[in-house]
C-alpha cells in the first residue's frame, strides 16, 4: 500500500474539499454565481437577499473579500493540497511495490478474486 505521506496529504486534501470548498460553493449558490453544467439552464439564486447584497457589493466594492464573487472557483481554496496530493499520487505511484495500482485489468482480477472468496 501507499506509504503514510500519502494519507497526510489525501486527510488535508479532503478536509479542505469537505469544508472550505463546500462552503464557498454553496454560498455561490445562494447568492446565484455558481455556474451550471448544462448551457440550456439558467442560474436562480437561492437567495434574493444574499444575491441583492452581493451586487450591492460589487458596486461599492468594500469588503468584497468576504463575499464571493462572480467568476470565482470554489477549489481555489485547495489549489495547493490539489497540487501536493496529485505530486504525491504520482511519486508513490512509480515505486515498484505500488506498480499493480497503475495496471487496470489486473487491479479488476484481484477485486473480482475478492468477492467471489468471500460468499
Amino acid at each position: 500500500m501507499l506509504t503514510v505521506t500519502f494519507c497526510v496529504h489525501a486527510e488535508k486534501l479532503f478536509k479542505c474539499l469537505a469544508e472550505d470548498a463546500t462552503m464557498k460553493a454553496r454560498d455561490m449558490e445562494t447568492a446565484g454565481l455558481h455556474k451550471s453544467y448544462f448551457p440550456d439552464v439558467k442560474v436562480k439564486p437561492l437567495d434574493e437577499d444574499a444575491a441583492k447584497k452581493v451586487e450591492e457589493v460589487a458596486k461599492t466594492g468594500e469588503n468584497a473579500s468576504a463575499l464571493p464573487q462572480a467568476g470565482d472557483n470554489p477549489l481555489e481554496e485547495c489549489r495547493d493540497f490539489i497540487a501536493y496530493y496529485k505530486r504525491c499520487c504520482d511519486r508513490e505511484l512509480k515505486k515498484k511495490k505500488n506498480w499493480i495500482l497503475t495496471e487496470p485489468y489486473r487491479v479488476q482480477e484481484e477485486y473480482r478474486y475478492k468477492s467471489d472468496s468471500s460468499r
